[in-house]
């Protein structure tokens, strides 16, 4: 990992898969008001199902009752998924965007104070651990804000 500190930000490179995974599922979890995620594809919503992120949402959503809001496509290959975030809790939301094969990351932002980007880097693999290259943390607010709009316009 390399971290890089200016003016009260940070920003943390994760080149570890397996590290990035674990970080992922620590900043959910230390969610209060709102988590922001962008799928790519619906193989990236598959793997991360199979990781715990959609039950971890769905976890947060209820017990903390946090607002979430994903961006995604949807197909058939999804229906299951769609179903049991939309059947568990009324504050989570899913809006459909159309599948872009240049789109290569999955976006998350949590209360607007936090971002995990993780670049895609073989949308056919069956795990997460294989399919993801470097990541970006950060609490950088102006990388964030971008985020934030970027999730708005969608």
């Amino acid at each position: 990992m390399l971290e890089i500190q200016q003016k009260g930000w940070v920003i943390t490179l994760v080149r570890n898969s397996t590290k990035a995974q674990k970080l992922y599922l620590k900043i959910l979890k230390s969610a209060a008001k709102e988590i922001l995620p962008i799928f790519p594809t619906t193989n990236a919503l598959v793997r991360h199902e199979k990781i715990g992120i959609i039950q971890s949402l769905i976890e947060v959503a209820k017990e903390q009752q946090v607002k979430v809001r994903i961006l995604m496509p949807i197909s058939k290959l999804t229906e299951h998924i769609v179903q049991s975030l939309t059947q568990q809790q009324n504050n989570i939301v899913i809006r459909c965007i159309e599948p872009n094969p240049d789109t290569e990351a999955t976006i998350l932002v949590v209360d607007k104070k936090v971002s995990l980007v993780i670049e895609l880097k073989d949308d056919t693999k069956d795990t997460f651990i294989e399919a993801v290259g470097l990541s970006t943390h950060s609490n950088s607010k102006a990388g964030i804000l971008s985020h934030v709009t970027i999730f708005e316009n969608l």
